[in-house]
């Protein structure tokens, strides 16, 4: 074989395997994109009880990928985002995550104790701030952070 030819097979091999890289590495970070902004989150209830309020959250995953969900911190207003109600943060440890399946739902309960508003009304509309966490997101196999603005009413 001549070393033209040895030069051209190997530019052939090169560049398909860049172009294959390449495309790959683009179809990595969509993935990590898609999984970033689609993850769902809800506020499916609300209940006031001794002066504390506990809400159910609902994290929906449809993505294709398996995730984990981790600890979540909720900022809880009354009536707009300018009457703070609270905060309630619910720990979870890595090791004990919580799975999401692919397209598939968790139901997590958060509690908020300590409630600047006295008297809390037993209707209106609930808004939060929901800061949470997400183990095995592509490329970020560490966890990341995420946050959605929701509203009850």
């Amino acid at each position: 074989m001549s070393i033209q030819k040895l030069s051209l097979l190997s530019f052939s091999f090169l560049t398909i395997l860049s172009i294959s890289l390449t495309s790959y590495c683009t179809l990595v970070f969509l993935d990590a994109y898609n999984v970033a902004s689609e993850i769902e989150v809800e506020m499916c209830k609300v209940v006031i009880k001794d002066g504390s309020v506990t809400t159910t959250l609902r994290f929906k995953n449809p993505t294709k990928f398996m995730l984990r969900l981790g600890s979540v911190w909720e900022e809880l207003y009354l009536n707009g985002w300018s009457n703070f109600v609270g905060e309630g943060f619910l720990w979870v440890p890595y090791w004990n995550s919580y799975k999401m399946p692919p397209y598939c739902e968790v139901f997590l309960n958060v509690t908020v104790t300590a409630t600047y508003i006295p008297n809390l009304p037993s209707s209106g509309i609930w808004c939060a701030k929901i800061t949470f966490w997400v183990y095995d997101v592509p490329l970020i196999e560490w966890g990341a952070r995420f946050v959605r603005f929701v509203k009850y009413s």
